[in-house]
């Protein structure tokens, strides 16, 4: 019979690698703001998992966690099974304040306890870039209205 020591060593899913896509599809390095990026993850999975969430966190160059870019708002997509790759693409405008992030991809579990099932710290990087700094972590479109009174 297996240990669980045995189960929790053997992985069920490997990130392969992880990239940013500008609209067109190819890998970029740096992004200006309002731009479409795609947060991408290319994973492997070694046995079945039911439910996986895909996910990607950005961390600033102070290491503060900005945004998560996460399959979990989308509903599950299903079970991959033993020997199966997909690649993820989650896509997002990039409204992010101008810094270097440091992109770190995960997949977790539907499970009560959302295991990690596998997560690569820091894995890529993204640069972006932006006319102005607002001191922001994220620089949101506003509209702009003055009332004279």
């Amino acid at each position: 019979a297996d240990s669980p020591q045995e189960e929790a060593t053997a992985p069920e899913c490997r990130v392969r690698s992880t990239w940013i896509e500008n609209e067109d599809g190819e890998r970029i390095v740096s992004s200006f703001q309002g731009e479409l990026c795609r947060a991408c993850i290319e994973v492997e999975f070694l046995a079945e998992v039911d439910y996986p969430v895909f996910g990607v966190t950005f961390r600033n160059d102070v290491r503060h966690v900005i945004f998560v870019a996460t399959s979990a708002s989308h509903g599950p997509p299903g079970a991959f099974g033993a020997g199966e790759r997909a690649v993820v693409r989650l896509s997002f405008v990039n409204w992010l304040a101008p810094s270097r992030y440091a992109l770190t991809p995960a997949v977790t579990t539907w499970d009560p306890d959302h295991r990690v099932v596998d997560q690569r710290e820091d894995l890529a990087s993204l640069i972006v870039e932006a006319p102005r700094r607002t001191g922001g972590a994220t620089d949101l479109p506003t509209e702009l209205e003055i009332t004279r009174l």
